[in-house]
């Protein structure tokens, strides 16, 4: 699942591309156990700005790919993006977090 949180105290697991709330408003990408008992991976993602994960879909590895919004001037990008700077009030962007492990089957 993916979504938004104003939390410093979202959960997040070991390991995760992020485990630290980074002020304003984080994406956060989360796996539950399939019967919804536990979690089994936690990320936040975002900057100091307004950073919110709207939808989400895997692929046949089960890797997840987070679409969403950003006002952060400073989102993490990677070389090569199409543009890696701040464009007014919100951007767009399309993700797949590092270290983000498939879901359960």
């Amino acid at each position: 699942m993916t979504g938004y949180t104003e939390d410093p105290l979202f959960p997040t697991t070991p390991g995760a591309y992020d485990e630290s709330h980074n002020g304003g408003r984080d994406a956060f990408v989360s796996a539950l156990q399939a019967d919804g008992s536990a979690l089994v991976y936690s990320t936040l993602l975002g900057e100091s700005g307004r950073d919110a994960g709207t939808a989400i879909a895997l692929d046949a590895a089960g890797n997840a790919y987070i679409a969403g919004k950003t006002s952060s001037r400073t989102f993490p990008t990677t070389p090569g993006v199409f543009d890696p700077t701040s464009n007014g009030s919100a951007d767009a962007f399309i993700t797949k977090p590092p270290r983000c492990r498939p879901p359960p089957r």
